[in-house]
């Protein structure tokens, strides 16, 4: 029987917390274990939590949805779970989320690396920030009936990661902290392992806003959270694939060439200064990926 444990990263969000338990508590087919990694809140989260006897709580200062997931996923994987559900406190799952993960066709393949759901935002619309990169380059709204589709990359919201693949490829790198974190490190199971939406897993983002990570929304207050999302970026692109490292490099830079004029129109001269020190600090930002086996103590 396969062992699953839900990787649930919070931060000051306890209304938002409760909701998510109560999703994962009313599971057609509950977790075998939730794992809390609390990210150093500040409100009552840490009070609640302690009155929460089936739930494993991990406290350590903010790392961040990356740092959250590294944390987490290590501590499940040294229990010996076989599969890691990973989300946010912000996460909603349909009471059969889980279940049609694991009831889909490719769950079963011993090459399937990571399974994700769709996600929806409050109004019922596919949310913006969590579309998966699809492998056909094709819509996401084009394979809504089908079983399963190939994917890329995915978000962090209702992802389901075997095992295997995270022996294999390596845990989340906590040094990216927020923003492409889930995209570096599905696109990095997906060179060695298969990656699936399964349609009909389905979840609630509950997030304030619809859009976000598009440079049409910077501005001077949310510009620290660009700071991480184009350094990442940047990297990401940089190191896409252990060949052409050039041709990849060459790209980064020609990224950066091109988001700077962007980024003065958005922002004060300070701020988009220091997001382009940010951009230029990817070219050579270089995170090692962990393994679950390492710093056991």
């Amino acid at each position: 029987m396969r062992r699953i444990a839900t990787v649930l990263v919070t931060h000051n969000r306890l209304e938002l917390l409760k909701e998510c338990l109560a999703a994962l508590r009313a599971q057609t087919r509950v977790p075998d274990e939730i794992v809390v990694v609390d990210n150093g809140s500040t409100d009552e989260t840490a009070a609640w939590l302690a009155s929460q006897a089936s739930v494993t709580v991990i406290t350590q200062v903010n790392l961040g949805s990356s740092g959250g997931q590294c944390a987490g996923i290590k501590a499940a994987f040294a229990k010996g779970h076989d599969w890691f559900w990973c989300m946010d406190d912000d996460t909603i799952p349909d009471p059969d989320c889980l279940e049609q993960l694991l009831q889909s066709p490719v769950a079963t393949d011993p090459a399937t690396g990571f399974l994700a759901s769709l996600v929806r935002w409050t109004d019922g619309t596919l949310h913006s920030l969590n579309r998966p990169e699809l492998a056909s380059d094709l819509p996401v709204e084009s394979c809504l009936s089908n079983p399963f589709e190939p994917v890329r990359s995915s978000s962090f919201v209702s992802l389901l990661v075997r095992r295997e693949a995270v022996e294999e490829c390596g845990l989340p790198l906590a040094p990216l902290f927020i923003w492409a974190d889930d995209v570096e490190f599905t696109r990095r199971l997906g060179r060695r392992y298969k990656g699936y939406l399964i349609p009909s897993s389905r979840a609630l983002h509950k997030t304030i806003a619809h859009t976000g990570g598009s440079l049409d929304d910077l501005n001077d207050q949310n510009a620290f959270k660009f700071a991480y999302g184009l350094r990442n970026w940047v990297y990401i692109v940089r190191t896409t694939t252990t060949t052409y490292r050039l041709y990849h490099l060459r790209s980064a830079i020609r990224m950066i060439i091109r988001q700077t004029p962007v980024l003065f129109q958005k922002c004060s001269a300070p701020v988009a200064f220091r997001l382009c020190c940010s951009m230029l600090r990817g070219l050579v930002f270089n995170p090692r990926v962990k393994f679950p086996a390492e710093d056991k103590n």
